[in-house]
């Protein structure tokens, strides 16, 4: 994914606690729908790209997941 597109994901993603209205997943599918993307897995790539590198965490899905913090 190109780095404009990481960064547009990167700032749509919540923080732990916060009361966002939007998810992960939603945001994907915006993505996809404005062209940004051509597939839903180039964006899961780069959730398990931040997630091995401990920027990103999530639950049970890759595409609910949330900002942690360090």
């Amino acid at each position: 994914m190109k780095k404009e597109f990481e960064d547009y994901l990167w700032e749509r993603i919540p923080m732990p606690g916060s009361n966002a209205t939007t998810n992960v997943r939603l945001v994907i599918k915006e993505m996809i729908q404005k062209q940004m993307i051509q597939s839903y897995k180039q964006a899961l790539c780069t959730l398990e790209k931040w997630s091995r590198k401990g920027l990103y965490d999530y639950g049970v899905c890759l595409d609910l997941g949330w900002k942690t913090i360090k």
